[in-house]
């Protein structure tokens, strides 16, 4: 499994689910800490790491970008749920930047609505994929780690 396919399986799950996989996510934007580490915050982490992993390279080959995402050679990013959801990861990531710091928190997983809608076409692209919904919390962890350590340097 992908790193994509990973996250791409996270943002479908449940709510509970996602919850489950990121002990590290604040209960609401009150939670201690919350602001001073904002840039920590395993949601936010991902979501950047999702947006990062899925965008095709310019300096990638198409070929480079398939074998790295586990996407199958006759997939099409401009007409497919694909297209759309990378749309709205993009906008999710630059409302919360912008001013919905609760969309980064588990009140904000369980009742947001554009958390409804990511992970209503989230599993709309896993089907079309023909990618499985679940994935390993360990796997996810390895993510976050990566992409944050990535971020530092």
């Amino acid at each position: 499994m992908t790193s994509l396919q990973t996250m791409m399986a996270f943002f479908a799950g449940s709510p509970k689910r996602q919850i489950s996989a990121l002990p590290g996510l604040p209960f609401d934007r009150g939670a201690r800490g919350f602001y001073e580490d904002f840039n920590h915050n395993p949601l936010l982490i991902l979501i950047n790491a999702f947006q990062e992993e899925s965008w095709h390279q310019d300096y990638e080959s198409w070929e480079t970008f398939l074998a790295r995402t586990g996407i199958s050679d006759n997939f099409t990013l401009e007409t497919n749920a694909y297209a759309e959801l990378q749309c709205l990861i993009y906008l999710v990531t630059n409302f919360v930047l912008g001013n919905g710091d609760s969309l980064l928190t588990q009140k904000g997983l369980e009742r947001e609505v554009a958390w409804k809608l990511v992970r209503r076409l989230s599993q709309l692209t896993l089907d079309e994929l023909g990618w499985s919904n679940s994935f390993e919390n360990e796997a996810l962890d390895i993510i976050i780690k990566n992409f944050e350590r990535q971020k530092e340097f």
